[in-house]
């Protein structure tokens, strides 16, 4: 499970541009 938390927060914070915070990566991330 963490595996994949580690994905989309990585894939999300690649997106945003690392600039906004893991939980907001999330956040922002839609499936």
């Amino acid at each position: 499970m963490r595996g994949t938390h580690s994905r989309v927060e990585h894939l999300a914070r690649t997106r945003l541009g690392m600039h906004r915070p893991a939980i907001g990566s999330v956040v922002f991330v839609r499936p």
